[in-house]
């Protein structure tokens, strides 16, 4: 009966140690891409800062901190935020291949999908 308590706790232990390697990685995507941004909540990422209405002062403060390039996360998923027109053009022209498969705003509930912004060219969804 020892034992299999012992290999038990043995077992959760394992488990939460890897699920905190894997968060802790997730969470160096963008720090080791050179984006600079907020420091993600070990939880939930930048998720609970970005929630209500305080979302678009945020945004703009980010803006002032991080500079036209920066990234935050959405729990584990990192997004990256683009002010600088020149690079939104050679992403949206020349690399778009390279990011069409891009997360899109109705993704993450922002979006109704019988909104008037559907048809936008941003939240258009590419063939993968």
């Amino acid at each position: 009966m020892a034992v299999v308590a012992i290999l038990i706790v043995l077992s959760v232990t394992l488990v939460l140690l890897n699920w905190y390697k894997g968060r802790r990685e997730a969470f160096r995507v963008l720090k080791k891409n050179g984006i600079v941004g907020p420091e993600p909540d070990f939880l939930t990422g930048n998720f609970r800062q970005l929630l209500g209405e305080k979302n678009v002062p945020r945004q703009g403060q980010w803006l002032k901190d991080f500079g036209d390039v920066h990234g935050y996360y959405l729990g584990t998923k990192p997004t990256v935020v683009i002010k600088d027109t020149e690079l939104l053009k050679k992403i949206q022209i020349k690399d778009f291949q390279k990011f069409h498969a891009r997360r899109t705003l109705r993704e993450v509930g922002s979006i109704d999908a019988h909104s008037r912004y559907k048809n936008m060219l941003i939240f258009q969804e590419g063939n993968n």
